[in-house]
């Protein structure tokens, strides 16, 4: 089915034109009700520029509908009426092909139309012809033609992207670029291409914000001219066979980005998690400890016995965030003596936020005051960690749309 949207202005012809031509199955006539009845009179009266306009198509009842615009220079009462109108169109009759035709109308009527058609991607489409001045087309000559407005359409997609992509919801990026693939009318080769690749960069990011690290990598390279350094920083993140260091700066990155978005629960386990998997990579690079499960003789006295008793208790011996650190200190480990000596008290406040946490023990979300105290703990105790291992820590931050290389 094709569905016709056109604004009726003081003159029929082009109105018919359109109709002869086209044929569509239905028709939208968004016409003025005033002054004086406005363009609304030529569609169902004879007047001096002829008989009815339903009549001289021969429109029968219940292939169109008339969408009345009590005030045709109110852009904002006249885009209303008619993206209502025109939505409603398409859930009733679902059709296959939407056209929308600004011929007729004041500017401001135009001006409307084409700007809701943008918006819920209907072909835009002019009745014009060859002219003798600026004024109007030759009586006789007017054809209906297709309005190509690809780069008005990329550069509104590339701005709706730039937020998205600034604020990391990626989920919501892909889902709206895949969607301006595919809306007609056709984007050009040049501009279709840098929409996929900012496609490919959103799946990427995504799939590396949810740690899913090697998926992410294979994806980006696709794409790695637009961020080069991003690219490089994931590779490192991956690793080849020990888990890296870098794993920290990201789960750093990934809780400041979460933060940003006032996520501040989902924030705070992230910057835990960072301080925690720090000790981990240590006990497992250094000491090829696994704080899943270890055996415990391979850890001194007295914590040997202690851990004893666990795997006797629970079947197996693990660590978590502060018997990570206590492993190292027994071990005359530099980052378990900077435990030991300076961080234990405060990093047992750390807990404190986290396990008060809604998403781990507690009923109330921590807020932003809450989550400032936390940041505060855990990057003084990961800047002092890297200065004494010689790591570089900083957290990861994942690039603006702006700094995107030519390609993206």
């Amino acid at each position: 089915m094709k569905v016709l949207a056109i604004t009726v202005g003081g003159e029929p012809a082009p109105i018919l034109n359109a109709i002869r031509s086209g044929k569509p199955d239905y028709v939208l006539f968004l016409a003025s009700t005033s002054p004086k009845g406005g363009s609304k009179r030529q569609l169902l009266e004879t007047t001096d520029k002829g008989p009815p306009i339903v009549k001289e198509a021969h429109l029968e009842e219940g292939s169109f509908e008339i969408v009345d615009l009590p005030d045709p220079d109110d852009m904002d009462m006249c885009f209303q009426l008619m993206i209502e109108a025109m939505e409603a169109a398409t859930a009733r009759l679902s059709p296959t092909r939407k056209i929308a035709d600004y011929t007729g109308g004041t500017k401001t009527m135009s001006a409307a139309l084409v700007i809701a058609a943008l918006h819920l991607g209907w072909q835009l489409e002019l009745v014009t012809g060859p002219r003798k001045d600026t004024i109007k087309v030759i009586s006789g000559t007017e054809s209906p033609v297709a309005v190509m407005l690809a780069s008005v359409r990329f550069y509104q997609l590339e701005r709706e992207a730039e937020i998205l992509f600034d604020s990391h919801d990626f989920r919501a990026l892909e889902e709206l670029l895949e969607h301006g693939l595919k809306t007609p009318p056709p984007l050009p080769s040049d501009k279709r291409t840098r929409v996929q690749n900012f496609l490919v960069l959103s799946r990427a990011f995504r799939l590396w914000d949810n740690f899913q690290y090697e998926e992410a990598l294979e994806v980006i390279r696709a794409v790695a001219r637009c961020c080069p350094k991003h690219v490089e920083t994931l590779a490192q993140i991956v690793g080849k066979e020990t888990p890296s260091y870098k794993l920290v700066s990201d789960l750093l990155g990934s809780a400041m980005r979460r933060a940003e978005n006032g996520l501040f629960d989902d924030a705070l386990l992230r910057l835990y998690r960072a301080v925690e998997i720090l000790a981990q990579l240590r006990l497992l690079r250094e000491y090829n400890l696994d704080t899943g499960e270890f055996d415990p003789t391979q850890i001194p006295e007295p914590l040997r016995e202690e851990f004893i008793g666990q795997v006797k208790e629970k079947g197996k011996a693990t660590a978590g965030l502060l018997d990570s650190y206590r492993i190292l200190d027994s071990l005359c480990d530099p980052l378990g003596e900077l435990f030991a000596e300076r961080w234990e008290k405060r990093l047992r406040e750390l807990m404190g936020y986290r396990n008060r946490s809604f998403l781990t023990h507690g009923l109330s979300p921590i807020g932003e005051e809450e989550w400032e105290k936390a940041k505060e703990l855990a990057f003084g105790f990961v800047q002092e960690a890297a200065e004494i291992l010689a790591l570089d820590l900083k957290p990861v931050r994942f690039p603006k749309f702006c700094d995107l290389q030519e390609g993206g």
